[in-house]
């Protein structure tokens, strides 16, 4: 079994439905007749854009940040706003579709942000403490603005 899958349920050959945690009913991937599997949690429909944003923007920053060094465009500190806008766009899908989630938001863009800095220095590019700073800032921002959209 795929390590995704989080838990094994036994039920009865009719059931494709099973109560999740918070007593939203679930769907269940019958697998044999005695044996189904519950997906380890369902996004919504209206929060997949959220995540279908997310991923893209993530593509978008890996490309950019981990591509071979290209001349500087404006001045010298304009790196890290462009540190900072691109992480605040990472988090603002994730923030607008769950704003009670923001610190986990916040805290996924800045790991994020430290594992494009952990790796470039193997891509020909170096890391700064600066642009981390840039990436939580930018991340803060963007998920706490989305937030405060939606109250």
């Amino acid at each position: 079994m795929p390590a995704a899958i989080t838990a094994l349920r036994r039920l009865g050959e009719s059931a494709r439905v099973a109560i999740g945690a918070r007593g939203r009913q679930n769907r269940a991937i019958v697998l044999t007749p005695g044996v189904a599997i519950m997906p380890p949690f369902s996004i919504p429909r209206a929060h997949r854009w959220a995540w279908y944003a997310t991923a893209l923007i993530a593509a978008a920053l890996c490309v950019s940040t981990l591509s071979p060094v290209m001349p500087a465009i404006g001045p010298p500190s304009s790196d890290k706003i462009q540190h900072f806008i691109g992480f605040a766009a990472l988090a603002s899908p994730l923030g607008f579709a769950y704003p009670r989630r923001t610190l986990a938001i916040v805290a996924a863009a800045t790991l994020f942000g430290a594992g494009i800095e952990l790796v470039q220095p193997f891509v020909g590019r170096s890391a700064e403490l600066a642009d981390l700073v840039a990436d939580a800032l930018g991340a803060t921002t963007g998920a706490l603005a989305m937030r405060a959209l939606r109250r």
